[in-house]
């Protein structure tokens, strides 16, 4: 159901962009803005943006998730290691329904370094790293066992904006590609843990509790 809804509602809005939007005003201000970033660019904002990138990409991913999942799994958290999974397929499958339907374009400048074969919208990385690092907090709040303060959301926030940036200023992405891949990330988290029932436990989880949760389920 939380991929239905992802990839319809994600589909209606970049399509709805590509008719209002992409090809209108907006979309001008946002390829003279992707082309002014790129005539700005020196070794030292190069190399700073490529770091940023690296934050999300494949292999990051693919690390994170497997070191991740694998810890989880070794210390009993498997609702924690099923949500960091099922977020990260939700994103992946939600990325690749929404760019072969809306199918907008990379932007018309010089790449940093090379372009992605998917479409521009929405920005696969940023998702990405919303929910990557966004199951982590969610993780070190449930599994902590002291409150940690929700300030810790800030931290998926500000590397999935810094992924953004950076991916516009290697001129691979258009701003609204960015927030849509916004979207889509703080999405798939928000279903994957819906799902799994781990939003029940904001906060550091009472496994006791979630043992008489798990018995009394059985029963029904």
């Amino acid at each position: 159901m939380g991929f239905v809804v992802l990839a319809a509602g994600l589909s209606l809005l970049g399509v709805l962009g590509r008719l209002t939007v992409f090809e209108g005003a907006i979309g001008d201000a946002e390829a003279d803005f992707v082309a002014w970033t790129a005539d700005r660019r020196t070794s030292t904002l190069d190399s700073v943006f490529t770091i940023g990138s690296t934050l999300s990409d494949t292999w990051t991913i693919v690390g994170v998730v497997v070191g991740a999942v694998t810890m989880l799994l070794a210390t009993g958290h498997a609702r924690h290691a099923v949500t960091i999974i099922l977020a990260v397929l939700l994103e992946f499958s939600s990325f690749l329904v929404v760019g072969a339907v809306v199918d907008r374009e990379r932007p018309d400048v010089e790449a940093l370094h090379s372009v992605p074969s998917t479409p521009s919208f929405p920005s696969g990385h940023v998702a990405a790293a919303f929910v990557l690092y966004g199951s982590l907090a969610l993780v070190a709040r449930t599994v902590s066992s002291r409150p940690l303060p929700r300030a810790l959301w800030l931290l998926p926030l500000f590397v999935a904006l810094l992924v953004g940036a950076s991916r516009v200023y290697e001129g691979v992405h258009n701003p609204t590609d960015v927030g849509a891949g916004l979207l889509l990330g703080a999405g798939a988290l928000a279903a994957a843990t819906t799902a799994t029932g781990l939003q029940r436990f904001e906060g550091p989880v009472d496994h006791g509790t979630e043992s008489i949760d798990r018995h009394h389920r059985s029963r029904r």
